[in-house]
């Protein structure tokens, strides 16, 4: 053999397998040796032959061997190879077999040989996600319902009742019986399952089937075999509910006893009969238990019956039990309340000490403080005055007597220097920078105008500002301005002049230069008309 065909041979058996392996591997929808061929358009999800490229199955409509054909006119189905029409499916159909147009598996909630029928209603679908079989049975009913297919209705039944026999566990209040068919004789609200005897009734009746009323007008619910009353009306107690609650919170009182859960107010006692008549209980309540006993006095007062006054005329409020004054009245103080407070003290001082309290104190200038003593005086009694003359306060803890506050005008640690000048009215007590000028000037010495048109300006810079000031309330760095409003009238004068003579020479202007516009027309004018006539008389001069 020649040894050409030999190699040839070899290299054929050698690649073989591996051509296989290549059809055999393609991806869906491609096929051939290489797999770079397409499967034709219309072939299903199936694909198609990886060595031929005939569609295993075609898409609804087509038919042939690459699928390349319509079927008959009107058949959305037919067969592959032969044409034949198919008869399709119901549109309840989950799983159609086209070749036979037989549904396999119908869509959830229907059943029949077409899936043309719904369950019933009392069907549980969601029971196991499963719906009902091809024959309608249901695994499960609903509540309510029975019968192979769930069909039937179970009335009166609470809960669910048998799925075959339709018997009920439990009935709805008002029916008895097997099926719960039997309704409760009379008034019954609830009877016995079994015999129908009745197990609760309507207010204010009793019996074996609720047919006898309450033997007391005011009962409000009574025994079931006996008629006791077991429950009275609002306001009443006792065996037959004949006795009335006595001033009882919400007319609420036990109907063994009469007890009162709760008094109203002024009222006492187990059974709140006993009247609270001291008007010196607090808010008019009164101890339950001890009637008369006032819980609480109103000030000034003590004792069990709150019927003594507080030791010492100078007593706010004292112990109810014991009269001992717990607090004075502001300016006093001691252990009867019979000691004034320091005659520097600012409003009140301390019970036991008498040492000054503190509280918030507001200066000419509207500034809130706290402090215990008037102005120009130290001390835990404020018994010592300021060192300095001009101080209004000094320190209180850290260098009792040195001035931490000048009064209005003057400034330094000693408060000695005056505000300078005149027309400063407060200043810095550290520099003596000027905080508030008098009114229409600013500055650090208030030697400045304030300007602007404005009624309110800054006292450093002289800036207007939107706050309403006062010669009486310093605003920080702020001052009035009353003269500026005459500087601000003549400037509006002056400006409204100088704007009607500007306006007075433009159209003085602007008529002057129409008139030399008319001037200058009208010459033209005319000399256009002299060249006319000219013109004219030239020409007659020629013919003639």
């Amino acid at each position: 053999m020649d040894c050409t065909v030999i190699s040839l041979l070899l290299i054929y058996f050698r690649f073989l397998p591996t051509v296989a392996g290549e059809e055999s591997s393609c991806i869906p929808g491609q096929w051939g040796i290489n797999c770079t061929s397409t499967c034709p358009a219309f072939c299903s999800i199936h694909g198609c032959d990886k060595k031929t490229g005939f569609c295993y199955e075609c898409l609804s409509g087509f038919q042939g061997k690459y699928c390349d054909i319509s079927c008959p006119l009107k058949c959305p189905f037919c067969d592959q190879y032969n044409g034949e029409c198919y008869t399709s499916c119901s549109i309840n159909c989950r799983t159609c077999k086209h070749s036979t147009g037989t549904c396999w598996y119908c869509k959830p909630g229907w059943y029949g040989k077409e899936c043309e029928l719904p369950c019933f209603s009392g069907c549980d679908l969601d029971y196991f996600s499963l719906d009902c079989e091809r024959n309608g049975n249901c695994m499960r009913c609903l509540n309510g319902w029975y019968g192979s297919k769930c069909e039937k209705q179970c009335e009166n039944c609470f809960g669910a009742c048998s799925k075959y026999s339709g018997s009920c566990k439990h009935c709805v209040a008002g029916f008895w019986g097997t099926y719960c068919s039997n309704k409760c004789k009379g008034t019954c609200e609830m009877c016995d399952k079994s015999d129908g005897k009745c197990l609760l009734c309507p207010d204010k009746y009793w019996g074996p089937y609720c047919s006898r009323h309450c033997t007391s007008k005011n009962c409000e619910r009574c025994d079931i075999n006996t008629g006791i009353c077991k429950k009275c009306n609002a306001g009443y107690w006792g065996t037959d509910c004949e006795k009335q609650c006595n001033n009882c919170t919400d007319k609420k009182c036990d109907i063994s006893s009469g007890l009162c859960e709760n008094c109203q107010v002024g009222y006492a006692g187990e059974y709140c009969n006993i009247r609270c008549e001291t008007s010196r209980c607090s808010n008019w309540y009164c101890n339950r238990r001890q009637g008369f006993a006032c819980s609480f006095c109103k000030y000034g007062y003590w004792g069990t019956f709150c019927e003594n006054k507080c030791i010492g005329n100078n007593c706010g409020q004292c112990s109810k039990d014991w009269g001992i004054c717990t607090k004075c009245t502001a300016g006093y103080w001691g252990h009867s309340c019979e000691k004034k407070c320091p005659v520097n003290c600012i409003l009140s001082c301390d019970k036991n000490s008498g040492k000054c309290n503190y509280v918030s104190v507001q200066d000419t200038f509207h500034h809130i403080t706290e402090s215990y003593c008037k102005p120009g005086h130290w001390g835990t009694r404020c018994e010592n005055k300021c060192l300095e003359e001009n101080c209004e306060s000094c320190d209180l803890l850290s260098t009792p007597g040195l001035c931490s506050k000048c009064k209005p005008g003057f400034w330094g640690q000693d408060c000695r220097n005056r505000c300078s000048p005149e027309k400063c009215m407060k200043c810095n007590k550290d520099d003596g920078i000027c905080t508030l000028c008098k009114n229409g000037f600013s500055g650090k010495n208030c030697t400045l105008l304030c300007h602007g048109q404005c009624h309110c300006c800054n006292a450093i810079s002289g800036e207007c500002v939107l706050d309403k000031c006062s010669d009486n309330t310093e605003t920080p760095n702020a001052a009035i301005v009353n003269n500026s409003l005459p500087i601000v009238g003549i400037v509006l004068v002056i400006c409204s002049i100088v704007m009607i003579v500007i306006v007075t020479l433009f159209i003085s202007l602007m008529r002057s230069r129409r008139r030399r516009r008319s001037t200058k027309n009208s010459a033209q004018h005319q000399n256009i008309e002299d060249a006319t006539v000219s013109y004219r008389v030239s020409k007659k001069r020629e013919k003639d």
